[in-house]
Protein backbone atom coordinates (compact mmCIF):
# COMPACT_ATOMS: atom_id res chain seq x y z
CA UNK A 1 0.00 0.00 0.00
CA UNK A 2 1.66 3.35 -1.32
CA UNK A 3 1.74 6.62 1.84
CA UNK A 4 0.90 9.78 0.52
CA UNK A 5 2.29 12.62 2.31
CA UNK A 6 -0.70 15.38 3.30
CA UNK A 7 2.18 18.58 3.27
CA UNK A 8 1.70 18.69 -0.49
CA UNK A 9 -1.84 19.44 0.36
CA UNK A 10 -2.04 21.53 3.36
CA UNK A 11 0.79 23.71 1.67
CA UNK A 12 -1.52 23.84 -1.57
CA UNK A 13 -4.19 25.19 1.12
CA UNK A 14 -2.14 27.48 2.66
CA UNK A 15 -0.84 29.02 -1.05
CA UNK A 16 -4.40 29.00 -1.73
CA UNK A 17 -5.59 31.38 1.51
CA UNK A 18 -2.58 33.53 0.95
CA UNK A 19 -2.79 34.79 -3.10
CA UNK A 20 -6.27 35.31 -2.06
CA UNK A 21 -6.07 37.46 0.63
CA UNK A 22 -7.87 34.92 3.33
CA UNK A 23 -9.45 32.24 1.47
CA UNK A 24 -11.21 30.45 -1.17
CA UNK A 25 -14.45 29.33 -0.68
CA UNK A 26 -16.08 32.28 1.60
CA UNK A 27 -14.64 35.72 2.77
CA UNK A 28 -16.01 38.54 4.78
CA UNK A 29 -14.29 41.21 5.76
CA UNK A 30 -15.64 44.30 8.31
CA UNK A 31 -14.37 47.82 8.56
CA UNK A 32 -13.22 49.79 11.68
CA UNK A 33 -13.12 53.59 11.91
CA UNK A 34 -10.15 54.81 12.34
CA UNK A 35 -10.88 55.40 16.33
CA UNK A 36 -7.99 54.67 18.64
CA UNK A 37 -4.82 56.08 19.49
CA UNK A 38 -2.01 53.76 18.47
CA UNK A 39 -0.58 51.22 16.07
CA UNK A 40 -2.65 48.83 16.70
CA UNK A 41 -5.87 50.87 15.63
CA UNK A 42 -7.74 47.62 13.30
CA UNK A 43 -8.83 49.05 9.80
CA UNK A 44 -10.03 45.95 8.81
CA UNK A 45 -11.07 42.22 9.76
CA UNK A 46 -11.54 39.44 7.84
CA UNK A 47 -12.31 35.93 8.51
CA UNK A 48 -12.05 32.94 4.85
CA UNK A 49 -11.78 29.45 4.79
CA UNK A 50 -10.50 26.87 1.91
CA UNK A 51 -11.28 22.96 2.60
CA UNK A 52 -9.96 22.83 6.52
CA UNK A 53 -8.26 25.59 7.19
CA UNK A 54 -9.78 28.67 8.47
CA UNK A 55 -7.68 32.21 8.48
CA UNK A 56 -8.02 35.90 9.63
CA UNK A 57 -6.10 38.68 8.82
CA UNK A 58 -6.04 42.15 10.88
CA UNK A 59 -4.84 45.20 8.85
CA UNK A 60 -3.94 48.02 11.01
CA UNK A 61 -4.87 52.05 9.91
CA UNK A 62 -1.12 52.47 10.68
CA UNK A 63 1.87 50.28 9.46
CA UNK A 64 3.42 48.51 12.73
CA UNK A 65 6.02 46.16 13.79
CA UNK A 66 5.70 42.68 15.10
CA UNK A 67 7.47 44.07 18.43
CA UNK A 68 4.21 45.90 19.38
CA UNK A 69 3.39 42.67 20.15
CA UNK A 70 5.53 42.20 22.76
CA UNK A 71 4.41 40.60 25.96
CA UNK A 72 3.24 43.38 28.36
CA UNK A 73 2.94 45.42 25.59
CA UNK A 74 0.12 44.39 23.64
CA UNK A 75 -2.01 41.32 22.91
CA UNK A 76 -4.37 40.69 20.10
CA UNK A 77 -7.37 37.75 21.39
CA UNK A 78 -9.78 36.34 19.13
CA UNK A 79 -13.41 35.23 20.68
CA UNK A 80 -14.21 32.46 18.43
CA UNK A 81 -18.23 31.20 19.59
CA UNK A 82 -19.56 31.75 22.96
CA UNK A 83 -16.00 32.94 24.35
CA UNK A 84 -15.41 29.23 24.28
CA UNK A 85 -11.61 29.44 22.40
CA UNK A 86 -9.66 32.44 22.99
CA UNK A 87 -6.68 32.96 21.15
CA UNK A 88 -4.06 35.24 22.16
CA UNK A 89 -0.86 36.41 19.52
CA UNK A 90 2.03 38.29 21.09
CA UNK A 91 5.94 38.94 20.47
CA UNK A 92 8.13 36.50 22.35
CA UNK A 93 12.15 35.54 21.80
CA UNK A 94 11.80 37.60 18.61
CA UNK A 95 8.92 36.09 17.15
CA UNK A 96 5.69 35.75 16.66
CA UNK A 97 3.31 33.94 19.00
CA UNK A 98 0.17 32.86 19.17
CA UNK A 99 -1.62 29.87 20.90
CA UNK A 100 -5.66 29.10 21.19
CA UNK A 101 -7.20 27.61 24.21
CA UNK A 102 -11.09 26.49 25.54
CA UNK A 103 -11.56 29.65 28.07
CA UNK A 104 -13.78 28.56 31.41
CA UNK A 105 -16.58 30.82 32.51
CA UNK A 106 -14.24 31.57 35.20
CA UNK A 107 -11.68 33.06 32.44
CA UNK A 108 -9.18 30.25 33.15
CA UNK A 109 -7.47 28.78 30.11
CA UNK A 110 -7.07 24.92 29.38
CA UNK A 111 -6.70 22.85 26.52
CA UNK A 112 -3.83 25.13 24.78
CA UNK A 113 -3.04 24.33 21.07
CA UNK A 114 0.24 25.94 19.30
CA UNK A 115 -0.74 24.70 15.84
CA UNK A 116 -1.49 28.18 14.75
CA UNK A 117 -0.08 29.78 11.78
CA UNK A 118 1.26 33.38 11.63
CA UNK A 119 2.47 35.40 8.68
CA UNK A 120 2.49 39.08 8.16
CA UNK A 121 1.33 40.02 4.49
CA UNK A 122 2.87 43.11 4.78
CA UNK A 123 3.53 45.98 7.37
CA UNK A 124 -0.03 46.86 8.06
CA UNK A 125 -1.28 43.34 8.63
CA UNK A 126 -1.43 39.34 10.45
CA UNK A 127 -2.97 36.76 9.20
CA UNK A 128 -3.60 33.47 11.53
CA UNK A 129 -4.82 30.23 10.17
CA UNK A 130 -5.45 27.56 11.53
CA UNK A 131 -7.72 24.21 11.07
CA UNK A 132 -11.19 24.05 11.91
CA UNK A 133 -11.54 20.83 14.39
CA UNK A 134 -9.31 23.49 16.40
CA UNK A 135 -12.02 25.58 16.93
CA UNK A 136 -14.56 22.68 17.45
CA UNK A 137 -15.26 19.32 15.63
CA UNK A 138 -17.79 19.30 13.05
CA UNK A 139 -18.03 23.32 13.72
CA UNK A 140 -20.59 24.54 10.49
CA UNK A 141 -20.42 28.56 11.59
CA UNK A 142 -19.35 30.74 14.16
CA UNK A 143 -18.95 34.37 15.96
CA UNK A 144 -15.63 36.12 16.25
CA UNK A 145 -14.48 39.33 17.64
CA UNK A 146 -10.91 40.58 17.21
CA UNK A 147 -9.40 42.98 19.77
CA UNK A 148 -6.08 44.93 20.26
CA UNK A 149 -4.93 46.40 23.34
CA UNK A 150 -1.77 48.42 23.68
CA UNK A 151 -0.14 48.99 26.90
CA UNK A 152 -0.60 53.00 28.51
CA UNK A 153 2.26 54.94 27.66
CA UNK A 154 3.04 53.46 23.89
CA UNK A 155 2.40 55.89 21.25
CA UNK A 156 0.69 58.32 23.26
CA UNK A 157 -2.06 55.46 24.86
CA UNK A 158 -4.24 56.84 27.98
CA UNK A 159 -5.51 53.72 29.95
CA UNK A 160 -8.47 52.81 27.38
CA UNK A 161 -7.69 54.92 24.36
CA UNK A 162 -5.72 51.75 22.71
CA UNK A 163 -8.00 49.37 22.78
CA UNK A 164 -10.07 48.67 19.95
CA UNK A 165 -12.35 45.97 19.08
CA UNK A 166 -14.17 44.82 15.76
CA UNK A 167 -17.05 44.84 15.67
CA UNK A 168 -17.42 47.65 18.21
CA UNK A 169 -20.26 45.99 20.02
CA UNK A 170 -20.32 42.62 21.36
CA UNK A 171 -22.52 40.87 18.70
CA UNK A 172 -19.54 39.11 16.74
CA UNK A 173 -18.91 38.55 13.38
CA UNK A 174 -20.51 35.68 11.85
CA UNK A 175 -18.48 33.33 9.47
CA UNK A 176 -20.25 30.17 8.14
CA UNK A 177 -17.79 27.38 6.90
Amino acid sequence: MRTVSRLPAALLALALLAATGGATASTRTVDDADDTVGKLDVRTATAGHAGDLVAHTLTMHERWASKALQAGTATMIFRIGKRTRTMNIDFRHGALFAEICTEAADSSFSDCSKNVGLSRPDRKSIRITLKKRLLEKGLTSYRWTASTYLNQGESGCTELSCLDSVPDDSSGIRHRL
